[in-house]
């Protein structure tokens, strides 16, 4: 039976993978809904929308009979399943520009013009605005909103379940494929701050205050590369107070971006676009202004996860000097509620910096004697999986397997399975390139977690796996903890992780398993993180 402990604590179940988790957790909110205060709901979080899906279609069938509704809550960008083929919102993009630039993406969709209701063209279709007509018990939305202030289509919640670990949501700033930076030219920059935002008027004593740090954040930028440490803020003349009163003056200098639904399309984007490129450098300042108060008033030894970086490149221009800037969002304060974590692989040690009072209350591993593994030693390091002679070579072995268990899995979405494959998501693409047989089905890293679907296929093929550089993980965990870990990848002998020998639990093994090497990171908080995301993710791949 399911406890939801009193806000603020939260308590996680840890049972393996695949033994039924999921499915006993909605087996009892038919009995927690009852015991609902009104005008509450009880929420899910999970990973992927897939997985929200999956609990939409098995909760709707269950709580049929007690008359409950349910309802997943999808951004503008979702797919609308009401609508093959179309987003939540049909300016999905241009939303997501408008919201980037510092506007509001409602204007797109009404705004009230002269005492005129202007709407969008799409209004009465619009997947997105229906959801805000719906008044389901139970809400079902992804990890990303619990950094995030709750929709106004979602009630005050009474009762929260987090379904699979939720870490990666609350650390900003790690995808390499887009860094968040503020250059040192941003930085010097000089701006006037408005008595009212957007207005023409000057206010001068603070803008004369936003000089004066600008200034001291300057000198203590100056000739810092790597590390940013709390004495050189301090010694620049920053403290808290400055640091956070300069965030809340500089976000006062955007420019505001009035767009509506009945707007030319090029006249809007056009808008949309000024505003971004004035108004984007702004919030990366702003952003950095908040850490460094964050950390001042904190009294850390340095600026978590933020690097200055020399000489970046870009393509087709001029070399650059940045900080790089890495963060931990917070837990929301609409979503804390009595809480239910359910996860196979969850870590407590890493979720109690986000749930300082969260509880183990079951961590349950249990043997599965019938499961038989095969494992092919082979490098599936990613620069041989782009190599199409080798993708060609796992089509063939795919083939073979596909073959072998034809006719042994499971219907899935009016086709037959026999075999699943998991690996990266580059791999699956190519893959899937060539065109596996029918009874094959494919899926990447980061997107299998608690997906029942694949329940039963007769054989799951693992490609690979997700295994970061130490320094990256080591920033994660400095960025989770606002402390340096004791070692430094860089340290490491040819820059990779140490290796132990450990035992692999296998039959005839014997109580510590078959010995084998293993990397690992020596630091605890940092180990725990890279086991997250390598290990854990191939435990979860496994247990579909």
């Amino acid at each position: 039976m399911l406890f939801f402990p009193p806000d603020p604590i939260a308590q996680l179940i840890k049972v393996a993978v695949g033994v039924g988790k999921s499915r006993e957790a909605r087996e009892q909110i038919k009995q927690i809904l009852s015991s609902l205060p009104p005008g509450t709901c009880l929420v899910i979080t999970t990973p992927t929308h897939n997985l929200n899906d999956e609990h939409l279609e098995r909760l709707v069938a269950l709580l049929k009979d007690v008359g409950a509704d349910v309802a997943v809550y999808r951004g503008r960008n979702a797919w609308d399943p009401a609508r093959p083929g179309k987003k939540m919102c049909d300016f999905a993009s241009e939303a997501a520009d408008l919201s980037a630039a510092g506007g509001e993406p409602e204007q797109l969709c009404s705004r009230e013009i002269k005492d005129n209701l202007v709407c969008c063209k799409f209004y009465g279709l619009c997947g997105y605005r229906k959801q805000f007509d719906f008044t389901p018990q139970v809400w079902i939305t992804p990890h990303a909103l619990l950094t995030k202030k709750r929709p106004t289509c979602i009630p005050e919640v009474a009762a929260l379940i987090v379904d699979e670990d939720p870490l990666s949501t609350f650390l900003e700033g790690f995808d390499k494929n887009h860094p968040v930076r503020v250059s040192m030219d941003e930085s010097r920059q000089v701006r006037q701050v408005p008595v009212k935002q957007g207005g023409k008027n000057i206010d001068i004593e603070k803008t004369a205050y936003l000089e004066s740090a600008r200034a001291a954040l300057c000198r203590a930028l100056s000739g810092v590369e790597g590390i940013i440490t709390t004495k050189s803020l301090i010694d620049a003349g920053l403290t808290a107070k400055i640091a956070t009163d300069t965030h809340r003056a500089i976000w006062k200098t955007k420019k505001r971006v009035t767009v509506s639904p009945d707007m030319p399309t090029e006249e809007r984007k056009k808008l949309i676009k000024e505003a971004e490129i004035h108004n984007q450098p702004i919030q990366r300042l702003s952003r950095f202004l908040k850490l460094i108060g964050e950390t001042l008033y904190n009294e850390r030894d340095l600026l978590p996860g933020c690097r200055v970086e020399r000489g970046i490149k870009v393509k087709n221009g001029p070399q650059y000097d940045a900080v790089r800037l890495r963060w931990r969002e917070s837990l929301h304060n609409d979503w804390k509620a009595p809480t239910m974590i359910l996860s196979a692989t969850a870590k407590p040690e890493l979720l109690k910096y986000i749930w300082p009072k969260l509880e183990l209350v079951a961590d349950e591993n249990p043997v599965f004697k019938h499961t038989k593994v095969r494992q092919i030693l082979w490098s599936a390091a990613q620069n041989k999986l782009k190599n199409q002679n080798h993708i060609h070579n796992l089509k063939r072995y795919i083939e073979t397997r596909a073959f072998e268990y034809r006719g042994q899995g499971a219907e899935i979405e009016g086709r037959k399975v026999d075999v699943l494959v998991v690996t990266q998501k580059g791999a699956e693409k190519s893959l899937n390139a060539l065109t596996l047989s029918e009874n094959v089905d494919t899926a990447h890293y980061n997107a299998v977690q608690g997906i029942d679907r694949w329940g039963g296929v007769a054989c799951i093929i693992i490609i690979g796996r997700t295994m970061p550089p130490p320094e990256e993980v080591e920033l994660m965990a400095e960025v989770l903890t606002g402390a340096v870990v004791d070692r430094h990848g860089a340290e490491f002998p040819g820059g990779w992780y140490p290796r132990k020998i450990t035992g692999i639990r296998q039959k005839g093994a014997g109580e510590n398993g078959h010995p084998t090497q293993t990397e690992y990171h020596p630091d605890e908080i940092t180990e725990a993180l890279r086991w997250s995301i390598c290990e854990a993710e191939l435990i979860q791949a496994i247990g579909r």
